[in-house]
């Protein structure tokens, strides 16, 4: 039964992961991060 759980939990997180990857929200993330970082340097005196 763990075993059972443990793949399925596995399973999900590839789908999901591959899911993010090609939806291209991966560039999202990372475009968000890189502005967050700018406004919080430029913002910060």
């Amino acid at each position: 039964m763990a075993q059972k759980f443990e793949d399925t939990l596995g399973d999900d997180f590839a789908k999901t992961w591959n899911n993010f990857i090609d939806s291209g929200q991966v560039w999202a993330l990372i475009i968000g991060l890189g502005i967050g970082w700018l406004f919080g340097k430029l913002l910060n005196f």
